[in-house]
């Protein structure tokens, strides 16, 4: 969590599910509490993820979960667009 101790201009966040110390569940809650303003993008190996009412609250809705292995780069790009309204 200490990547966003400040927001330095941060206004999207890709987040696995599985990190060292916490979950990307967790992660993005945490940070979700600190900067209200931020998006998110989670990459999962699990197929069926569904974000739950938490994650939801954060405006990640399963639009915005990818699975892995995310094989084009712009899938990426096309739903960056549309989270930050580019």
């Amino acid at each position: 969590m200490d990547i966003l101790s400040e927001k330095n201009d941060i206004d999207l966040v890709i987040a696995d599910l599985r990190m060292p110390g916490m979950s990307g569940d967790e992660f993005i809650i945490k940070a979700h509490e600190k900067f209200p303003d931020l998006k998110y993008i989670i990459q999962t190996g699990t197929i069926d993820y569904v974000p739950d009412q938490r994650l939801q609250d954060a405006g990640v809705t399963s639009e915005y979960v990818l699975a892995k292995p995310v094989l084009r780069l712009h899938t990426y790009v096309d739903l960056i667009e549309k989270l930050l309204g580019s």
